[in-house]
């Protein structure tokens, strides 16, 4: 069997989405703080969709860079008459947009489309200056924390059912 590559991308995706998070505490600008949070965002988005192609990797599809979401995903696997339980619950915690999954892809879709721009209050030297048209989510450091914790809860057990294919 040949090596998975998409293994490797995930979990490097998801240690540089830790790496910003812990970064951010060491950040002084609010501003930076902001773009380190954002950037989590993507990298959390990019683990997830590595983790996609992970799967259909692992379930013999032909194609997995084509994989953009779970529900393709599943798609192609119900085609090859193969539904694991990995793709089910990456589906279905993607369509449940109260959970961990399902804020994240959101929040990386309003990012990607340009939420709406609010002003951001930064501080330069005592001086408090209005910076507009940045974007401003409603998400937080302890919000994309547990994010990474519920992303590597959810590696190490697809990790172990996926090794018994």
């Amino acid at each position: 069997m040949a090596r998975n590559p998409y293994t490797g991308l995930c979990l490097q995706r998801y240690a540089n989405a830790e790496a910003l998070v812990t970064a951010i505490g060491a950040a002084s600008s609010s501003v930076l703080a902001t773009a380190m949070l954002q950037g989590a965002v993507f990298q959390l988005y990019s683990a997830y969709l590595m983790h996609l192609r992970d799967i259909a990797t692992t379930c013999s599809v032909s194609t997995p860079a084509d994989i953009c979401s779970a529900r393709q995903l599943l798609d192609v696997l119900s085609d090859l008459d193969k539904v694991p339980a990995e793709a089910s619950e990456m589906d279905a915690l993607v369509e449940n947009r109260g959970s961990w999954l399902g804020r994240c892809v959101a929040v990386y879709g309003a990012l990607l489309e340009g939420a709406e721009p609010q002003s951001v209050q930064v501080s330069h030297g005592g001086i408090d200056v209005r910076q507009e048209n940045d974007v401003v989510l409603p998400i937080t450091l302890h919000e994309v924390r547990s994010w990474l914790d519920a992303m590597d809860e959810l590696l190490e057990r697809h990790s172990a059912l996926m090794f018994e294919y």
